[in-house]
């Protein structure tokens, strides 16, 4: 008998990454929540943006509750780091599951210490590429891309220790 309705994925225990029906990622390994597509979560995300804007535009998602959720944020580099697919190359993300703009860096919320001006502030963070997954501390006045991630509790087994 053919089927004619697309069946959902369900979790197996050896599956890192489950994709969910609100344009997000569970990330079962590191417990966050990523935005699949963050130009679907906002427009203004499908394009390069100042560090500044960056913390503006996720402010105006959590203003609105993307997703049911008020407490999205910047990735820290490490967990930027973590969903780079290292067998992949421009992009080095696994496009089969995450989806939008790979054609530049992205932004992480790490600021760089070294950056500290008088005032307290940082000129510069951390960034990520996505053609190769290099990380290096840039101007937060460069316009680079956002992935919205938000730590959260799967309610899913723990993956196996490998």
């Amino acid at each position: 008998m053919k089927k004619t309705v697309k069946e959902e994925k369900k979790a197996t225990p050896e599956m890192r990454l489950v994709v969910n029906k609100d344009n997000t990622i569970t990330d079962r390994k590191s417990g966050l929540m990523i935005i699949q597509d963050p130009g679907l979560a906002w427009e203004q995300f499908q394009e390069r943006m100042t560090f500044m804007e960056s913390e503006k535009a996720i402010a105006e998602l959590n203003k609105n509750g993307y997703a049911g959720f008020k407490d999205w944020r910047l990735p820290t580099v490490e967990e930027i780091c973590g969903i780079i697919d290292r067998t992949k190359y421009n992009p080095c993300y696994d496009t089969a599951i995450f989806k939008g703009k790979f054609d530049d860096w992205y932004w992480s919320g790490d600021q760089c210490a070294w950056s500290k001006q008088p005032d307290g502030s940082y000129s510069a963070a951390w960034a990520v590429s996505s053609d190769g997954g290099s990380v290096f501390s840039l101007d937060k006045g460069l316009h680079f891309y956002v992935r919205p991630v938000r730590s959260c509790q799967c309610q899913f087994a723990p993956l196996p220790v490998r």
